[in-house]
């Protein structure tokens, strides 16, 4: 019909061919298809009016593929007075499970979840655990800012547990609710309890935090009935506000009844609106599309919202639509990056969290003048010119959303003379840029030649400039020419400013210099009035959560909206906690198994702190394609499929080995048992089953290298030093007969103990590097009243040590700059990001000390450094900071 009013060929044919349509108005919003719920349940009662009945004599049910099924809708189970359950199978229950499974095969322990509920809630020492914030792996509560929302709550009883992974929401953190909770909890403030409230509120401090305190309050101050309460947090738990005020008459009318004073009435039911607000999900349709990192355009070679989902939690369906390979993407590195909105208005790169399936909502789609549109449910929240709004607040023909503009081409030419437009002091300084004088002289014909920046680029580049990378040796690729200090209007005295780099090396030295990584700097916005708000349905709908600090995400429309969040399982994190405290060991057995790459350090840190357990280097004789741990020693070896180019296949091959022929002897064995067929030789083992099994040998010569320095062969062959492993390298190569580059392995490193740690960390993901030996072996007189300090204890010290050493690796140099605020001018200071194994913290250069050590640091990253610091406040970082003084002994390994 909006159609039809906006173009006249479809008025008139609806105005010729009234009929039709007339006729099609029984159909609309009929099924159009029929297919099984992924998780609704419906529960029959066992007794119907003192009788006892059977589910076919409540419902339509019939069987399909082995399943009792209804075809009745959901809305037909609640007239009929039935229970719909939607249950929602979540990875952290097959978590729980495998960690009961490993305390009964290897501690003879029986334990069930139901055991921990019901005996242990109280249990001081786990909540012990929690509050000192060792929480990696706990189901809800592994993130970084809930870790220190939960460590400033200090939870000491299940209430508080539960309201802290519930309150620790985008709605609940506005309002100031998850804030007001921790300051009554720990006595800095008083609880304020409404009238004739405090009965329901009490465990939650007067915050209406969970459905069932909503169906209450109701109930008790304006004597809704049980049925009215129920229905009231259905209307909720179903984003249907326009429901929930219906029952506001009556409410109030029930609360002057029950005595309660006007203004505490309005203030109470205000508290029960802003719960509806924020104490259930927000969520977007599963048909869009999000807004990748690489994408000319946002639909296009891309899937949709619930493809994702679907790719990543149903393997089934991934093989039916050839996603395996995503999908083992998706489970190695999650769903990937989106563009989000930062504080000026620009879209920036971000990491998408999680996607959650909701189940099916009414969907109502946003259109804007520009012709983008958005299908999200009514209280999905958006960013607009004034302010975020959720989508029943949107006002059509006011509210304006953000669309990607998509990039501005900037001006970054540098002008080597002041004629016509000056630089873009964005990305060019004019203190050199020379004054524009005719290229000519009276009596002289034609143009004269003149020294200046331009000619001497010229010269250098027609001339001088080489044919390779004078950075990593690299030849023919595209060649540039640098300006090391930054400036494009000096050549430098024999061309010293000047050098030769590929594209690669050319960035790198840019991003020393400030350059903006890609998708940081930020892609132009613009806003687009709305139009229409239509209903569309119900249809599918997902959370989508983003990493933070920025809670938006751009769909492939190009439309910004804001991050939905998590529904809180507070009882499930305990039972983790529960399992982490006394059975450290088996849980994180299987925690290990399922931590991303990024998250293990993290996690190992923490394993550190809580003893008990350690992570040792592989064994070709022991592991697996899993984490293999021995509950003896509590020692839990290294898995072989996170060595990097290895793969499942070639683990299970190597297993498949092992298993048939026994433990490996020593290199040489292996690599006539792993690639006998090629060799050709030793017959003294079964023939195999058939030529192509080994034809397709999945291990080559490189997993093989990695194995070695991962350590997977060092109790075979007796390694007492990681620099050994250079003998093993070396025996391997001669027997299968690979190179090994000093590119790979230089020789000047060989016997370096630091060497073989690093690469054994890039290479598997674990391993330990022996800061302190490397220290007293490079221990210069400087240091000789200096101690060395761990970075994660360093900040504890330095009430003793005023100028304590470090010793580190380099992860990160970047130049910042800021403005003096005595004389206004930009200076530019040194950040340089370093690590200890699995502690990392950040070292301040201030603009002396920049200076004299710039190049020091420049292209570093990936070296270690050994340096005296001071520890002092910074006001920049709002907090105690290591800095590095122009006088501070300095040394680059």
């Amino acid at each position: 019909m909006r159609l039809a009013f906006e173009n006249k060929k479809v008025r008139d044919y609806i105005q010729r061919n009234y009929e039709v349509f007339e006729d099609i108005l029984p159909l609309m919003y009929q099924p159009r298809s029929a297919g099984i719920h992924a998780s609704a349940v419906i529960v029959v009662p066992e007794y119907v009016k003192g009788q006892k009945v059977e589910c076919f004599n409540v419902l339509p049910v019939r069987k399909m593929d082995g399943l009792l099924v209804s075809e009745i809708s959901g809305n037909d189970v609640d007239a009929i007075g039935l229970l719909k359950n939607d249950v929602l199978g979540i990875v952290e229950l097959e978590r729980i499970a495998d960690v009961l499974r490993l305390i009964q095969q290897n501690y003879g322990k029986t334990i069930t979840i139901d055991d921990i509920l019901n005996g242990d809630l109280n249990n001081q020492k786990v909540y012990q655990l929690i509050r000192k914030g060792l929480t990696q792996g706990v189901f809800q509560m592994s993130g970084d800012g809930i870790t220190r929302y939960i460590m400033g709550m200090r939870p000491d009883n299940i209430n508080d547990l539960i309201a802290s992974v519930a309150l620790f929401r985008p709605g609940t953190l506005d309002s100031g609710a998850a804030a007001g909770y921790v300051k009554c909890k720990n006595g800095q403030e008083t609880p304020e309890y409404l009238w004739s409230t405090y009965d329901i509120l009490k465990d939650t401090f007067g915050y209406m935090c969970y459905q069932e305190q909503i169906s209450q309050t109701a109930q008790k101050i304006g004597s809704l009935s049980l049925a009215d309460g129920v229905n009231l947090v259905k209307a909720l738990s179903k984003k249907k506000l326009e429901k929930v005020r219906k029952f506001k008459d009556k409410y109030f009318d029930g609360a002057k009844k029950n005595g309660c004073p006007k203004e505490a009435a309005e203030r109470i039911w205000s508290n029960v609106e802003d719960a509806a607000k924020y104490s259930f999900n927000k969520c977007i349709c599963g048909d869009e599309y999000l807004w990748g990192r690489h994408k000319t355009h946002g639909n296009k070679n891309a899937i949709t919202i619930a493809e994702a989902y679907k790719t990543m939690n149903d393997l089934q369906w991934a093989k039916r639509h050839n996603k395996l390979s995503l999908r083992s993407k998706y489970l190695r590195c999650g769903y990937g990056t989106c563009w989000s909105l930062n504080a000026e208005k620009r879209l920036v790169i971000n990491r998408v969290k999680d996607i959650r399936y909701e189940g099916v909502r009414p969907v109502y789609r946003i259109t804007l003048e520009t012709g983008e549109t958005i299908d999200v449910t009514s209280n999905h929240r958006h960013p607009t010119v004034n302010g975020i709004k959720r989508t029943d607040e949107l006002i059509v023909g006011v509210d304006e959303m953000y669309v990607r503009a998509g990039y501005v081409k900037e001006d970054t030419c540098y002008r080597f003379t002041d004629k016509g437009r000056i630089n873009n002091t964005a990305y060019h300084s004019n203190a050199n840029v020379e004054h524009y004088t005719y290229n000519s002289r009276v009596g002289h014909e034609g143009f004269i030649h003149r020294d200046t920046a331009y000619t001497r680029l010229k010269y250098y580049k027609n001339n001088l400039m080489k044919n390779y990378c004078e950075e990593c040796g690299a030849e023919n690729c595209r060649l540039e020419i640098h300006h090391i200090n930054g400036c494009h209007g000096i050549a430098g005295e024999n061309f010293n400013n000047l050098q030769t780099l590929c594209v690669s090396c050319h960035k790198k030295k840019h991003y020393v210099m400030g350059r903006t990584k890609m998708g940081c700097k930020g892609i132009y916005t613009r806003t687009s009035k709305i139009i229409a708000i239509d209903y569309v349905g119900k249809k599918d709908v997902y959370d989508v959560e983003m990493e933070a600090p920025y809670h938006t995400f751009t769909t492939g429309n190009g439309v910004v909206t804001h991050n939905s969040h998590a529904t809180a399982y507070g009882l499930t994190g305990y039972i983790g906690a529960w399992l982490k405290t006394y059975y450290p060991t088996a849980f994180y057995t299987v925690i290990l198994k399922h931590q991303k790459e990024k998250e293990l350090p993290k996690l190992m840190r923490e394993m550190k702190i809580m003893g008990g357990t350690t992570i040792v280097a592989p064994d070709i004789n022991v592991s697996g394609t899993d984490f293999i741990t021995d509950f003896n020693t509590g020692n839990i070896h290294w898995s072989l499929s996170r060595i990097k180019q290895l793969g499942v296949r070639g683990v299970k091959y190597i297993m498949e080995d092992r298993d048939k022929f026994g433990p490996y002897t020593s290199i040489e064995e292996f690599i006539d048992r792993i690639f006998k067929y090629k060799l050709k030789k030793y017959q003294y083992w079964d023939d195999p089953d058939t030529k192509e099994q080994y034809d397709r040998c999945p291990v080559n010569a490189r997993g093989v290298k990695h194995l070695i320095i991962a350590g997977a062969f060092d109790k075979v062959e007796n390694v007492l030093s990681v620099v050994e492993r250079y003998g093993i390298l070396a025996r391997a190569a001669s027997h299968l007969g690979f190179v090994i580059k000093p590119t790979e392995i230089p020789e000047d490193l060989r016997d370096k103990h630091y060497f073989w740690s690093e690469q054994q960390i890039k290479l598997s993901g674990m391993g330990e590097i022996d800061y302190e030996r490397i220290f007293n072996e490079e221990k210069a007189p400087h240091f000789i009243f200096y101690p060395l300090s761990a970075l994660n204890t360093i900040y504890e010290q330095s009430s003793q040590v005023s100028n304590p050493a470090i010793c580190a690796t380099i992860t990160e140099v970047s130049e910042k700059s800021f403005k003096d605020k005595k004389t206004g001018e930009t200076k530019h200071f040194g950040k340089v990001q370093i690590r200890q194994n699995t502690d990392i913290a950040t070292v301040i250069l201030w603009p002396d000390a920049w200076e004299a050590k710039r190049d020091i640091f420049t292209g570093k990253v990936g070296h270690m450094v050994i340096s005296g610091v001071m520890i002092k406040y910074s006001d920049y970082e709002k907090k105690l900071a290591m800095n590095i003084t122009p006088k501070s002994y300095t040394k680059i390994l």
